[in-house]
């Protein structure tokens, strides 16, 4: 009998079967679902957004063009004649420059970046409306549970530059076969010290 035979009697090799390939587990309808979920509400999201990036966009060249205003107006005292100008055109020049600075000098990113920091899930800004002397702004959200929209009111008033807000107004409504309750909020704008217009 030769070694090998004697060596394999002795200690009996048994074979290993290893499968390589395996049939892929089918994906679990769950994860179609929560899949499903993420694309809404990331569509969800970009749509509530793009308003505010166009306001903040037409925020930034109405910006640029009170700039360039106002660096008219700041050049053009040398280069007028030396004549006396009246009180009257005296006046509607300054006041024009002091809405110019006040323009220039409130807090409008601050405000967008609140409004889009302090968002509640399940709550739709629907309408917004800043007040001419920047002190006060008016919104309408909506959602189908009335506690949202309270802590979303306690939230908005819960830091810079929104230092109080007050819900007005609210009424149930049938949207889409379920029941939404739409808000009127007011809140006060706190404009970080800005000198104030005389109106």
């Amino acid at each position: 009998m030769s070694p090998h035979a004697a060596f394999s009697r002795l200690l009996p090799v048994r074979p290993v079967t290893i499968e390589l390939l395996r049939p892929r587990r089918p994906v679990p309808p769950a994860s179609w679902l929560l899949l499903a979920a993420g694309i809404a509400m990331f569509a969800g999201s970009a749509a509530l957004l793009a308003p505010s990036l166009e306001e903040r966009m037409r925020l930034g060249e109405q910006r640029a063009s009170l700039e360039h205003r106002l660096d008219a107006l700041q050049g053009a005292g040398p280069s007028l004649p030396l004549v006396r100008r009246s009180a009257a055109l005296e006046r509607d020049l300054q006041s024009q420059a002091q809405s110019v600075v006040l323009e220039l000098h409130r807090p409008w990113h601050r405000l967008f970046d609140h409004l889009e920091g302090t968002m509640t899930p399940g709550v739709n800004i629907v309408q917004l409306d800043v007040e001419s002397r920047f002190e006060e702004i008016q919104l309408v959200a909506e959602s189908r549970d009335f506690p949202d929209l309270v802590r979303y009111t306690q939230r908005l008033a819960s830091a810079p530059p929104v230092h109080s807000v007050g819900m007005t107004h609210h009424e149930w409504r049938d949207a889409a076969g379920s029941r939404v309750v739409d808000a009127t909020m007011v809140a006060r704008i706190d404009a970080g010290g800005e000198p104030r217009s005389g109106n």
